[in-house]
């Protein structure tokens, strides 16, 4: 039985990934110990406990993963999570618990709340790979489950697959009838490299064999996907194996092509950017140098017709003549008043 797990923060992401659409039945077998029952809100009242700590991380989220053939009674899901809860001294603290099948497989996740609030300090979960690696052993042996060969090693395999193929786009079922099925019939070895490289395949050395790797850099056994023998596949590409990168080397080298390719976009942007800025600039400049001879010719415009205007306001205070007139605008305003009353006089003999 694979038993693992570790403290962590992100109460909101990781609600998100137990409740994620991927898995074929989602049950909420309890959550205990929180204001609410809604997974989410209660998630986010155990990661807020911790504020009353220096603690950056207020949960720990565990796994409890038996092996695919073996059954699993509600009682010894309960047994295997209660345990859990007392070697890592998290006892009869705030838990959610949430069944999966994914798969084919079942497993159970366990999130505490690692804060004492009572204590006002975060519980320390420390050596807690071997707490889980020997809950696992002994959990098999409770429950009489035949013990996972090397510990860990081989469902562990079964297990990282599963997820690299999802990551690429595809089930386990998915790829491995398309590999198999260009592995048939292409029987030339670089037609058989090139169908693999449409596919989004690049084939490389690593430690056991031949292996696929990824657009994403995951790397995948041709052995498992062809259903072949090592030795079979190593014959049957003896034309190009030589030609093979190691995965370490062929992964620098996409590293550095990648990098080339953003250089290159980054360098071209810049000139492109550069490019603008100086039309802009030049534009600009030009406009600013056509738009400052209209300025000066409306501000020209404007102040006369501010003076006009402002000439035809005058009223007859201190005899007709404001303070801003020239003398020049007295002696023609003083003519004006004198020949309205010579007219008058004649007119109305006054």
């Amino acid at each position: 039985m694979i038993c693992k797990g570790g403290k962590r923060s992100g109460s909101a992401s990781l609600a998100t990934h137990l409740l994620k659409n991927d898995n074929e039945r989602i049950v909420i077998v309890e959550v205990k110990g929180t204001a609410t029952q809604d997974l989410s809100e209660a998630l986010k009242d155990m990661e807020l406990a911790s504020k009353i700590t220096k603690a950056k991380t207020g949960l720990y989220h565990a796994q409890i993963n038996p092996a695919k053939d073996e059954a699993m009674t509600p009682e010894f899901w309960k047994h295997s999570v209660d345990e859990m809860e007392k070697r890592l001294g998290l006892k009869d603290q705030p838990r959610a618990v949430v069944y999966h099948e994914k798969g084919g497989r079942s497993h159970m996740h366990v999130v505490w709340q690692r804060t004492d609030v009572e204590k006002g300090k975060v519980i320390d979960t420390k050596n807690d790979y071997y707490i889980h690696k020997k809950l696992g052993r002994d959990l098999e042996k409770q429950f009489g489950h035949k013990r996972l060969k090397d510990g860990f090693s081989e469902n562990w395999e079964q297990m990282n697959e599963r997820q690299q193929t999802i990551r690429d786009g595809y089930t386990p079922k998915q790829l491995k009838a398309r590999i198999k099925k260009l592995y048939e019939t292409h029987q030339d070895p670089k037609e058989f490299q090139h169908a693999l490289k449409k596919a989004g395949f690049d084939l490389a050395i690593g430690n056991r064999g031949v292996v696929m790797v990824s657009e994403r850099q995951e790397i995948h056994s041709l052995m498992r996907y062809t259903a072949t023998k090592k030795k079979d596949i190593e014959q049957h590409l003896k034309p190009i194996l030589k030609d093979l990168q190691k995965v370490e080397e062929f992964k620098k080298s996409k590293t550095k092509e990648k990098t080339k390719k953003v250089t290159r976009s980054f360098d071209l942007k810049q000139v492109k950017k550069a490019i603008a800025e100086n039309a802009f600039d030049m534009l600009t400049r030009d406009e600013i140098g056509k738009s400052s001879a209209k300025f000066d010719k409306l501000k020209q415009d404007f102040k006369e017709k501010e003076w006009e205007r402002k000439k035809s306001e005058f009223t007859d205070n201190n005899d007709g003549i404001t303070r801003s007139r020239s003398l020049s605008d007295k002696e023609k305003q003083a003519r004006k008043e004198r020949e309205r009353q010579e007219k008058n006089k004649r007119e109305y003999g006054r």
